[in-house]
């Protein structure tokens, strides 16, 4: 129920936020950006410590498309202090999560899926 609170919250935002054309070649930069952040943040332990049992680097795809973020990202920039940069910021996170909402919410059944056949 907070998590449906918090998306109003910032769905009314969003209404008065002023978006710059600018901040559109780093939010389509930063899907990318973090989901190689995801891949490294998930394959350098399971290749540091050599897991055993159910981790193993078959689970790294799925581990990396699974991470989606959503509500506390786009709270936390909005509540940075007004600057310059916080259009950029803001344009960058509302990127990242509409499409791991969108893109990888809609389609990680798929990639579980295919890294349960890999393996």
């Amino acid at each position: 129920m907070l998590n449906s609170v918090l998306f109003l919250l910032i769905g009314l935002e969003v209404l008065v936020l002023r978006f710059q054309v600018s901040g559109l070649a780093l939010a389509a930069c930063a899907v990318p950006i973090v989901l190689v952040a995801r891949l490294v943040a998930v394959t350098t332990p399971v290749l540091l410590f050599r897991w055993g049992g159910n981790l193993s680097l078959g689970n790294v795809p799925f581990l990396t498309w699974a991470g989606v973020r959503g509500g506390i990202s786009v709270a936390l920039a909005l509540s940075i202090p007004e600057s310059e940069a916080k259009p950029a910021i803001l344009a960058a996170t509302y990127a990242v999560v509409l499409f791991t909402i969108i893109v990888q919410g809609s389609t990680l059944g798929l990639v579980a899926r295919q890294t349960l056949r890999a393996s």
